[in-house]
C-alpha cells in the first residue's frame, strides 16, 4: 500500500499535474523485484477532449519581419517550436 501511494503521488505531481495522461501498471512478479511501468502521453488535450499539438512550425523572419528563403526554394525557412517539454530527457 505504501509503494502504491508513493507511486501515485509521484506520477500525479510530476506528470498528471502538468496535463499528461498516465497509465500505471504495478508488477509484483517476484517478491524481491516490485516495480512499475508508467506510460505517458506526449501530446496535450484540447479543452474539447481532442488531441492538441506538441509542436508547431514558426517562420524565420529577417530584421524587417519578412519571411526568409533559402536559395531558390519557394518555401520559407522555419523552425520547430515545442509547445510542451514532455519529450525532454530531463522529464
Amino acid at each position: 500500500d505504501e509503494q502504491k501511494e508513493l507511486l501515485t503521488k509521484y506520477v500525479q505531481e510530476n506528470f498528471v499535474d502538468e496535463g499528461m495522461v498516465a497509465d500505471v501498471a504495478i508488477h509484483r512478479d517476484h517478491l524481491d523485484n516490485p516495480h512499475a511501468h508508467v506510460m505517458l502521453t506526449n501530446r496535450p488535450f484540447n479543452p474539447d477532449g481532442t488531441w492538441g499539438l506538441k509542436s508547431k512550425r514558426e517562420n524565420i523572419l529577417d530584421e524587417n519581419g519578412n519571411k526568409t528563403y533559402t536559395g531558390n526554394s519557394r518555401f520559407p525557412r522555419s523552425r520547430k517550436v515545442w509547445l510542451v517539454d514532455w519529450d525532454k530527457k530531463e522529464k
